[in-house]
């Protein structure tokens, strides 16, 4: 099950009409590739710099600094203007969507049973919740199947989180409104409407568990 690599392809909006479908657009394995690179470095820096202290202190030097690290080389192309685009969507995780005052437990390095989400947070109010990253915004093909992933992180969280799990946020970077959260009983709702909504959870994050 993919949770570092985008599911399906991501919308690159052309000049003529920004809001065409993915499967419409004339798209060239370079793209795709692209846009799955850059997915995929996205997803490294959040998991580097999530649960530190200086996320927290200056959030765009951290981001800047890992992208530095991880946006290297010639598969990038134009490496500055690739680190300006995976560091824009790091920044709006970290300015949008991280769960204040929370501990980063895991990244998608401990899996869970099924799959390996993104990022499992420890909240003192609302208990433990999994965070799924998408660098694009949703399309009914890409949102069945992220539902789906939604599904399995939701069935984990219930078996070995137990009361103790709040659900599943499935973060949409680029397009925060269609942000949503499937909570522990399995309904689907806007994540700007829930109790795990950026502006419920926004308060100063914590070290993670392991610091």
């Amino acid at each position: 099950m993919k949770s570092l690599f985008d599911i399906g392809l991501p919308v690159l909006p052309t000049k003529d009409d920004p809001d065409r479908a993915p499967d419409d657009l004339p798209w060239t394995v370079q793209q795709l590739r692209t846009a799955q690179r850059q997915g995929t470095q996205v997803h490294e820096i959040i998991a580097a710099v999530a649960g530190t202290n200086d996320l927290a202190t200056d959030p765009i030097a951290t981001i800047r600094d890992a992208a530095k690290t991880i946006v290297t080389g010639r598969a990038n192309g134009r490496v500055a203007q690739a680190r300006l685009r995976v560091t824009g969507l790091a920044v709006q995780y970290a300015q949008l969507f991280l769960p204040a005052n929370a501990t980063l437990i895991a990244t998608e390095r401990q899996p869970v049973t099924g799959g390996r989400a993104d990022l499992l947070w420890l909240h003192p109010t609302v208990g433990y919740f999994y965070d799924e990253v998408k660098t694009h915004r949703l399309t009914p093909r890409v949102e069945e199947a992220a539902l789906k992933q939604m599904t399995t992180y939701r069935t984990a969280g219930v078996t070995e989180l137990h009361t103790h799990f709040a659900g599943v946020r499935l973060i949409c970077l680029g397009n925060a409104r269609s942000s949503l959260l499937m909570t522990k009983d399995g309904e689907i709702v806007a994540l700007h409407e829930s109790a795990l909504s950026p502006a419920a959870l926004r308060i100063a994050p914590t070290r993670t568990a392991a610091s």
